[in-house]
């Protein structure tokens, strides 16, 4: 039986109905098919993303897949180049609204360092300061019980094994030009990678009433490159060692199900999965207390969260 099949059998046990789901990053990519698989089990969604005009024709294709009366559909913009959409975004939620938090959208480092028109690094802000944002404010939304995943790439699954993190404490943000030069896969290592592992880490630990993991998707075809300006032959060349499950986003949408809402996986917290949804011991660098802690107390004084 194939691995995607087993955890979709296992999610038929489940019945969603009465569930809510937000989705930032639900408009495409891995965020729709999720959304799309936990519609066919009974929950509402909101979906989270930069373009309406994407968000309405997710909606529709949600909604297709709904057969259950009585839940509700909807797109709500969000920019998570700004810290301060974040804000508005996040207070539009009311307190114990969501069942689960899903955090899928990301980008891959290309071409020269950039800033967002907030001063901050891009890669930095949009693969993890955003998120911290975003999870400081709506934790509180997130229902005891309620479970939050978050979606990139655990660094300890070694996908970039040949990128060792080289975390810097005076610098977060790749100012240094010795740093940014180097390899682009080793800045989505650490802004993607490592740093939300810190963070679902974090949260486990302040929030253990709630659930927080940290999933890898394995290879599944999106427009996450096309969308950050990535040369595919550059990449091809970085990669080329590296193993990956190919599936669809609607595949990856039954595993994350199972994340989600599988009883045993409820028992423990912080948890890192690779891409077939086996939990990873951490590693030396998650274990970086002076890291984390120093990446905290950054991010807090850029947010004041």
């Amino acid at each position: 039986m194939a691995i995607d099949q087993k955890f979709a059998q296992s999610n038929d046990h489940h019945n969603l109905s009465g569930k809510s789901a937000l989705i930032v990053g639900g408009t495409q990519g891995i965020g729709l098919g999720i959304a799309k698989v936990l519609a066919r089990r009974g929950s509402s969604v909101t979906v989270a993303g930069r373009n309406k005009v994407s968000g309405d024709k997710a909606i529709n294709q949600i909604k297709e897949e709904s057969t259950s009366e009585g839940r509700t559909f909807r797109f709500t913009p969000v920019d998570l180049e700004s810290n301060k959409d974040v804000e508005r975004f996040a207070s539009q939620f009311s307190k114990n609204e969501f069942d689960f938090i899903i955090w899928s959208a990301g980008i891959f480092p290309s071409g020269p360092r950039r800033e967002t028109n907030e001063g901050i690094e891009l890669a930095f802000q949009v693969n993890y300061l955003s998120r911290y944002v975003g999870y400081q404010l709506l934790i509180p939304c997130l229902k005891d019980g309620g479970r939050l995943l978050t979606i990139n790439a655990p660094f300890v699954d070694n996908t970039f094994d040949r990128f060792q993190p080289q975390v810097d404490v005076d610098d977060f943000e790749f100012k240094k030009p010795d740093r940014f030069e180097s390899t682009q896969a080793n800045i989505f290592n650490i802004t993607g990678c490592l740093y939300n592992d810190y963070l679902v880490i974090h949260l486990a630990n302040q929030h253990p009433t709630k659930f927080f993991a940290h999933g890898h998707p394995g290879y599944v075809p999106t427009n996450l490159l096309d969308n950050s300006g990535v040369d595919r032959k550059v990449l091809g060349g970085i990669f080329t060692n590296v193993k990956f499950t190919q599936r669809t986003a609607e595949e990856y949408g039954e595993i994350a199900t199972y994340i989600l809402t599988d009883e045993e996986l409820g028992k423990k917290n912080g948890l890192l999965f690779d891409q077939d949804a086996n939990v990873l011991k951490q590693s030396e660098f998650e274990k970086n207390v002076n890291g984390s802690e120093k990446l905290f107390e950054y991010s807090k004084k850029l947010t004041g969260l």
